[in-house]
Formats: C-alpha cells, structure tokens, sequence
C-alpha cells in the first residue's frame, strides 16, 4: 500500500497551524484538502478545543487550499485537490437537477446540462493551473439525486427503489439528450413494475454523459495531471460515488469510500471494483460515528483493507478525527 492519507477541510487546516506536521509525524504521505465544497456544518477536534464551522452554502476555498498546499510541500506532505463538482448548494438557475414532477433539487447541478458541465469543468482546470495539487480528486462528478444531507431532511419512502426513481434528471436537457420522460417515471415510481430494468438502462445512459464530460476534462488539463474519481460498487449510486461502470480511460486512479466497518462488506467492495477496472484504486473508510464509532474498530477496518492490497488508504475525515483516533490509524499504518 503506497499512499497513506485523509480526507481535510482547509478551513480545519487554518485554525489547526501545525496539523500539516502532525499528519507527516503520523505517517501520513498526503492530504486531500476540499478546494470546492458544499454547504456544511462541521466538527473539528483541534488541539485546544473542539469546533464547530458552518458555511450554510457551497463555497470555492481554492486560495486558502493553495496556500495550505504550498507549506504542506515544504514539510514532505503532498496535497490533492479534493473537488466536490455537481454537488452545490445552490448551483445557479436553469442548471439544477429536476425530478420526475417537476421538483427542482437546490443541491444538484446537471451534468447533462451544457452550461453545468462547461462551468464545473472550467473550475477544476483553474484549480489544476494552480500547480500545487498532485492530484485532482473529483467526488460528486456524476447525477447527486435525491439523497441529500440537508436541514432538518425529511424524506421517507417505502420502497427502496423510489429514492433511485427520484434521483433520475428530468430537466430539458436530459428529456432530449437521454431520452427521458417524466411521465414515464413518475408512472414507473407509482406502480414500481418495471423499475429495476428501466433503472438499469438509464444507469448505462448517464454514464455516457459522465464519461463525456471526463473526457473534455482530460482534454483541456492535459496528460500530465492525474485525475482520481470518487466511485462505487453500487451500480445505481445517484450521490458523491458514481457507478463503477462510469469509469473511462480518462482517469489514472480511482477513490472507493466504503463507508461501513461491516467486514464483509469492506472486502465486496474492494474487490469488486477491483475486479471491473485496473486503475489504481485508494480506499477510504469512515472515522466519523456511527460508521466508525471507536478507535478500537480502526485496526480491524485497516486491516482488513492492507489485505486486499490496494494503491492507497485514505480517512474520512481529518477534523473529526478525535486524537484517539488518530493514534489508532497511525499505528494501524505500521
């Protein structure tokens, strides 16, 4: 396993002056630090004292992320640019993901839609000009849909697939690009016969529209910058992973958050997408309860991804990471 990492917000970093050494006497061989992040309300287990920041919404931290990055190298730490893209909180007029009813989603932009995908893109390229990031991961790169950690959330619906059925793009741009009908849909959400299949199909609709779209990325940030994705082994993920099956050529790693400490689910994962690509893959897993809710369960989760042998580990989150648990991963590293 080469790459020993963890997930940061820069603002944590900020407040935090010495975290950058800390992660270097850790072990730790980088961060991924969030350049373009969506509204939050966060946790920080700082040395003095624990803290909370809120950014009620999305926000572009590229400058502070750059700055970070810069003393990071100084100190042996690479950083990568960890760009959360079709997820905002509000993505502008005209370019949100809109469900089979007409409802507009203030959390997704839509990668169908030209105008998203041009400004997405355009920001992740200014973020590689940078020169500072060694690798530019993208989370959120396909449809969010319906999921979402929103204030005071309440959504419940009683068939597992419905969520799925609401989290597929109606807007114009996917009713003439992607041949979706809403009525269709909303039809299709109502009986739910016939769902599984039609899901199916659209999942291999939409992963043109991904793999399109990585595809002028590539084009326009040139051979030389490494492009990681966020991915899962869920083939209809509508979230910040996107289906294993969106995978191109364009990409030089992936990112497989398995975010569970279910042993054998951890190892399904792993090996399951192992199994569909042969990029390099980094593994992350939770330290955030209740996934992970004790130092104590870290060894055991390490452990069992050092056996599947992947390109890197990576912990989610740095600032909630309480000391103990710090402890626990550095030494589960060794």
């Amino acid at each position: 396993m080469k790459e020993r990492g963890v997930w940061a917000y820069p603002w944590d970093m900020e407040a935090d002056p010495d975290a950058g050494r800390r992660m270097v006497d850790l072990g730790l061989t980088y961060v991924s630090l969030a350049v373009k992040y969506h509204a939050v309300r966060a946790l920080a287990y700082l040395p003095s004292r624990p803290k909370i920041t809120t950014h009620r919404s999305g926000g572009d931290f590229l400058d502070l992320a750059t700055d970070i990055a810069e003393q990071n190298a100084k100190i042996g730490l690479a950083t990568d640019a960890w760009t959360v893209c079709f997820h905002e909180d509000p993505p502008p007029e005209g370019q949100r993901m809109i469900n089979c009813f007409g409802d507009e989603y203030p959390w997704a932009s839509c990668p169908a839609n030209p105008a998203a995908a041009v400004r997405i893109i355009g920001y992740i390229e200014n973020v590689a000009r940078k020169g500072v990031f060694r690798t530019l991961e993208l989370e959120a790169f396909g449809f969010y849909g319906l999921a979402h950690g929103s204030e005071h959330d309440k959504v419940a619906l009683t068939d597992p697939r419905q969520p799925v059925a609401l989290s597929i793009c109606c807007c114009p741009y996917c009713q003439t690009s992607l041949g979706v009908k809403p009525e269709h849909i909303h039809d299709l959400f109502v009986t739910t016969d016939g769902l599984a299949t039609y899901l199916r199909d659209h999942v291999a609709r939409r992963s043109e529209v991904v793999k399109k779209n990585l595809g002028v990325l590539r084009g326009s940030v040139g051979k030389s910058v490494c492009l990681r994705m966020a991915v899962s082994a869920d083939p209809l993920r509508f979230g910040a992973e996107c289906p294993i099956s969106h995978v191109s050529d364009d990409l030089d790693e992936l990112s497989l958050p398995v975010w569970t400490h279910n042993p054998q689910e951890i190892v399904e994962a792993i090996q399951f997408v192992a199994s569909q690509s042969n990029l390099p893959m980094t593994a992350g897993f939770q330290t955030v309860p209740p996934f992970c809710p004790d130092p104590v369960a870290i060894p055991a989760i390490v452990g069992l991804i050092k056996a599947e042998n992947p390109h890197g580990i990576c912990a989610y989150h740095g600032g909630m990471m309480t000391p103990a648990a710090r402890d626990s991963y550095a030494a589960s590293l060794r």
